[in-house]
């Protein structure tokens, strides 16, 4: 019981930080750039 409240803040904190789909956008663009690093 103790943790979940922190738990929890966190999880909403990050899903605010999803929402707009920004962090996928930028992840996606790096893989791809980096599936190509090595050619």
């Amino acid at each position: 019981w103790n943790a979940n409240p922190l738990l929890c803040s966190a999880g909403v904190v990050a899903c605010k930080l999803y929402q707009s789909g920004e962090p996928q956008k930028k992840t996606c663009e790096l893989a791809a750039y980096l599936s190509g690093w090595g050619e």
